[in-house]
């Protein structure tokens, strides 16, 4: 539920943003006075820090298994399944709260 909301005051926010960004290109300003006007750009900033967490942990995945010498298999198919576990839960529980624009599942996968 938390997601869902939040999620849909970056969309509002968005559609804000975009009459701001219609309104500067042109002249007239639509009528209204852009010049006060604050662009907050809340989606780059939830991409920002999704792409943040996914670096996170995969360079935690990376070192833990970097720093064994030689490389375990078992250690590497179970971690290989957390990566997997990830992505389910994101196809299952995120996936449905965020809007088909984002591409949340593509977004992790890539």
């Amino acid at each position: 539920g938390i997601l869902v909301r939040m999620l849909q005051m970056v969309e509002r926010q968005e559609f804000a943003d975009s009459k701001v960004r219609e309104a500067m290109q042109k002249e007239t300003g639509a009528g209204m006075d852009v010049s006060s006007a604050k662009m907050r750009c809340w989606y780059a900033l939830v991409i920002e820090s999704l792409t943040e967490y996914i670096d996170v942990k995969f360079e935690m995945l990376c070192a833990s298994l970097c720093d064994q010498a030689p490389i375990d298999v078992t250690v590497l198919i179970g971690e290989h399944g957390k990566i997997v576990d990830d992505i389910v839960k994101v196809k299952d529980l995120a996936e449905p709260c965020f809007p088909p624009a984002y591409r949340i599942f593509e977004f992790f996968v890539e």
